[in-house]
């Protein structure tokens, strides 16, 4: 199994993370990969679906907004790592505006209803 906190410190610098509670409306398989980042806001480290076979998954992820893996569609690797329903090619411009959520108080947590 890969570690989730082992793929964020791969993934994350983190001076960048930023503490945070759960987040409402996430599948509980999630909740270890979840992360807030001062520059990206609330993400998931996960793996292209064209790149599910690698044998490094560590060296292949990205970080994506959470709402964006979620819209995208995601399942879970026997490892336990997080494939997204996106190529590699598809990761740079997957993210809709509205996908980067940057709040870091109580109050920001209410705009996650409609997940």
């Amino acid at each position: 199994m890969i570690d989730p906190d082992a793929a964020l410190e791969w993934l994350i610098d983190p001076v960048e993370v930023v503490p945070c509670g759960r987040y409402p409306g996430l599948p509980p398989e999630l909740d270890a990969w979840h992360c807030h980042v001062m520059e990206s806001g609330h993400i998931l480290p996960v793996l292209p679906c064209d790149l599910e076979d690698t044998g490094e998954p560590l060296e292949n992820l990205f970080r994506l907004p959470v709402r964006t893996v979620l819209r995208a569609g995601w399942h879970r690797r026997p490892d336990g790592v997080i494939v997204v329903g996106l190529t590699s090619a598809e990761m740079g411009h997957a993210a809709a505006d509205g996908d980067y959520e940057y709040g870091d108080d109580g109050d920001r947590w209410d705009e996650h209803d409609d997940l």
